[in-house]
């Protein structure tokens, strides 16, 4: 299956610039998810692939050859919309048939590649039925057939699993991720759920303001956040982001102080104290003391307890100190320690705290 190259891709409606000279390669054979909040320029980047939108400057290849100018017939593509955007009047073969009509295949080769595809979503069942008679799961199955039985070079998903409910999201996040395995086809999938987006992609494009902000593996974006933008975008619950400044050996801001490992000079990439810095901590990687992992250094806090939500095996707790509201993911094991309303001893992990620059939102030389 061929790679996907844009160059220098723009895109403006108007006098609004929606993407800003986009350089990005998707690997062939890969599963390459796009996030960003509403509005970043996903869903246009995604529909300038498929030729339903022209791009206002750069270019597009898809394998070696250039596509920008092609209809979306000529780049043997597949898009599977958010809406599902099925024919209504058509029985489910015939939703997955249509497509393959101006291929001018043999009747035997469409029967063929419908059955095998049905059967493959687990759908054959329902050939005979129209959409109408399917609940929201089954025609997103659908959707997702009619594009595979085409046979295309490349997937495109926008959106689609948004419209169901939280555990059918979750079934079909898995049946998409065996569905790619066993094609191989080169897929590239938009989401704005940033916990879809790390437990499907083998590499995430972090998009912000219409510009591409980093691109990695879901562990690189994770733990290596290249700016603001990433670091409040992926992690659920986000990252906690303090606003202050370096000071001699640490951090000073929100009414907290903490020291930092390596120092508030070597910490900070050449900044020097009194600088200002934004420091993000993790979540799961503010502990309270008793549970703080052994061997790890700690920057320890008075804080009060706010809200405790309990999420079964693990909770998180929303808590103050000085000026600063934060929050923590605590075990089963721990959460004795936390009330609400109470008084906690808690600690940020020195080893896992991010800095950024408070101006320019770049990440310092943590």
């Amino acid at each position: 299956m061929p790679e996907v190259r844009l160059e220098g891709v723009a895109k403006s409606f108007g006098r609004t610039e929606t993407l800003k000279g986009i350089d990005l390669v998707i690997a062939d054979g890969g599963f390459t998810v796009l996030v960003g909040p509403s509005g970043c320029g996903k869903t246009t980047l995604l529909r300038l692939i498929a030729g339903l939108e022209t791009v206002s400057a750069g270019r597009i290849f898809i394998g070696d050859r250039e596509v920008t100018e092609l209809e979306p017939k000529e780049r043997n593509v597949a898009i599977v919309f958010q809406n599902y955007a099925l024919y209504p009047h058509m029985t489910v073969y015939d939703n997955m048939a249509f497509g393959l009509l101006p291929l001018r295949l043999g009747r035997a080769e469409i029967d063929a590649r419908v059955r095998r595809t049905a059967a493959m979503l687990g759908i054959d069942r329902l050939l005979g039925r129209k959409p109408g008679q399917l609940s929201g799961g089954q025609q997103q199955r659908v959707a997702i057939g009619r594009a595979v039985v085409r046979e295309p070079n490349v997937f495109l998903f926008d959106e689609p699993l948004s419209n169901l409910d939280a555990k059918l999201r979750v079934g079909m996040r898995t049946e998409l991720l065996k569905l790619h395995r066993e094609l191989t086809t080169t897929t590239i999938y938009v989401t704005h759920d940033q916990e879809e987006a790390m437990t499907m992609g083998d590499r995430i494009v972090v998009m912000a303001e219409g510009a591409v902000q980093q691109q990695g593996s879901p562990r690189e974006i994770y733990f290596h956040p290249v700016n603001l933008a990433v670091a409040g975008l992926v992690g659920s619950p986000p990252m906690n982001l303090i606003t202050g400044r370096l000071v001699a050996g640490g951090f000073e801001g929100g009414g907290l102080r903490l020291a930092l490992d390596g120092g508030g000079e070597g910490a900070g990439d050449g900044k020097t104290d009194g600088a200002a810095v934004v420091l993000g901590v993790r979540p799961e990687d503010v502990h309270g003391v008793e549970t703080l992992p052994e061997g790890r250094s700690a920057g320890e806090i008075d804080a009060l307890v706010e809200v405790v939500e309990l999420l079964g095996s693990r909770a998180i707790v929303t808590m103050s100190a000085g000026e600063t509201e934060f929050k923590a993911v605590v075990e089963e094991r721990g959460l004795g320690a936390f009330r609400e309303g109470a008084p906690a001893r808690v600690a940020f992990d020195r080893a896992r705290l991010h800095l950024f620059d408070a101006e320019t939102g770049r990440r310092l030389g943590r």
